[in-house]
């Protein structure tokens, strides 16, 4: 029996085995909140980037028309919202309300053009802001922010665009 060799594991090998593979389940298990709460995360994101999306959008459509006259496109100054600090420590339906009261402000300047702009739905607790600039007398900047919670509104990114006076500056 001495010039026998043995096959196998040894019990030694099967535990270590074991606790390697048990170390790496629970890192994956440990991973799997985190992997949850990032997934949540990046679908609200691509949410509020369409709403802001649609929001700008609408705007930018109807204020570059070019049967806008300048005496319309001129009256737009700052919307009722002071910038940005309107939506300060509001609840969520009050900066959706501001939101929209600026994008229904943005439509009616524009007229009917053809279409009929519509806010965009926020999708489960998305709140929303909107706020109209003016770096220049032919230009008008539109900025958007859209967030899950209302307190955190003015920590999220801004979404910009900006629109030149496309009609007939005579009207």
């Amino acid at each position: 029996m001495a010039g026998r060799s043995k096959y196998g594991f040894t019990l030694m090998e099967v535990t270590m085995a074991v606790f390697v593979m048990a170390v790496g389940i629970l890192i994956l298990v440990g991973l799997y909140p985190f992997a949850f709460r990032e997934t949540e995360q990046s679908r609200e994101d691509v949410a509020g980037a369409a709403a802001a999306d649609a929001m700008l959008n609408q705007a930018a459509a109807v204020l570059s028309s070019t049967n806008m006259p300048w005496s319309k496109w001129n009256a737009l100054t700052r919307t009722p919202a002071n910038g940005w600090y309107d939506y300060h420590e509001k609840s969520r339906s009050a900066q959706n309300a501001k939101a929209k009261e600026v994008f229904d402000i943005l439509m009616n300047a524009g007229g009917n053009n053809g279409f009929s702009p519509q806010f965009p739905e926020l999708s489960g607790n998305l709140c929303a802001g909107l706020v109209l600039t003016r770096p220049k007398a032919n230009k008008v900047g539109l900025s958007a922010r859209v967030s899950r919670l209302p307190g955190m509104l003015l920590a999220q990114p801004i979404y910009y665009t900006e629109v030149s006076f496309q009609g007939n500056p005579d009207k």
